[in-house]
């Protein structure tokens, strides 16, 4: 049994390579700068994904601005309620469960 020959890489994924790469050279500023236009390049068709990588964007601008750190994960936390939440911000929010468990000893 044999797989495809040639893969299909996301297009984040490149993006998020290319930002590692301007990171680690310095360039934290432009890395930031490449995730965000990844995040535009989604065009809000999935809000999950994009607060994610907003989320990602945070974690670069944190290095240089931790104030503008801070905003982008807020935002980020708009588009999906399980990244990090900011220092001073983010009200929690409560999740429904998928299932309800008897709890131990009543089955």
């Amino acid at each position: 049994m044999r797989g495809a020959e040639h893969g299909t890489v996301r297009g984040q994924a490149v993006a998020l390579r290319e930002a590692l790469d301007l990171a680690v050279t310095g360039r934290t500023p432009a890395a930031a700068e490449r995730v965000q236009k990844a995040v535009n390049d989604l065009g809000g068709s999935n809000r999950a994904l994009q607060g994610w990588l907003r989320e990602q964007k945070a974690a670069y601008l944190h290095l240089t601005d931790r104030a503008d750190a801070e905003r982008a994960l807020a935002g980020a936390l708009d588009d999906n309620p399980f990244v990090l939440r900011p220092v001073n911000g983010g009200a929690p929010v409560q999740l429904k469960a998928t299932a309800v468990h008897p709890g131990p000893g009543k089955r």
